[in-house]
């Protein structure tokens, strides 16, 4: 039970300006973006063969607070999957991260693509935008590509990115 994806970092065009609910990440409002590929975030992930979860990025072992906003995307995935298995997720960006170029878009989008074909779900955009959106707002656009708006929704369901145009 493994996969890989990619996907590629936005670069905010009507920012959503902070989180209505933190635990959801849902936003005070619409916000728009662009991808900016060909710049890619590549994430792998194995569920099961290891003794707990690990993750690295860029070669290097996540921070307990970066495994927890992880585990954010990957457990609603495993529990709609019924996976109990521990994973292993190795991700990789071909950019420089923590400069403001959208790695952790691009990362938890790759994520939550990888994880759900991993656990063997065929999800909709939609559903694997409301995923990633689990670990940073901004990974919602990041799953669509191209002009994307992430709708404010009310609840979980309901908060989600839909492409606008085409890369």
């Amino acid at each position: 039970m493994k996969a890989t994806a990619v996907a590629h970092p936005i670069q905010g065009l009507i920012k959503y300006h902070g989180l209505a609910d933190p635990i959801l990440r849902l936003p005070f409002h619409d916000s728009i973006s662009v991808c900016t590929a060909p710049l890619m975030t590549r994430t792998t992930i194995e569920f099961g063969g290891v003794p707990r979860d690990r993750a690295t990025i860029d070669d290097r072992d996540v921070s307990a607070r970066d495994m927890e906003r992880i585990r954010a995307v990957v457990d609603p995935i495993r529990e709609k999957a019924s996976l109990r298995e521990p994973f292993r997720m190795a991700s990789e960006n071909d950019f420089p991260s923590n400069i403001g170029l959208g790695a952790s878009a691009s990362g938890f989008a790759a994520l939550a693509v990888a994880a759900a074909h991993a656990a063997g779900l065929r999800l909709s955009h939609e559903d694997l935008s409301r995923f990633a959106r689990r670990g940073a707002g901004s990974a919602a656009r990041s799953v669509t590509g191209g002009f994307s708006k992430w709708k404010v929704g009310l609840t979980d369901e309901d908060s989600y990115a839909t492409q606008l145009a085409g890369p």
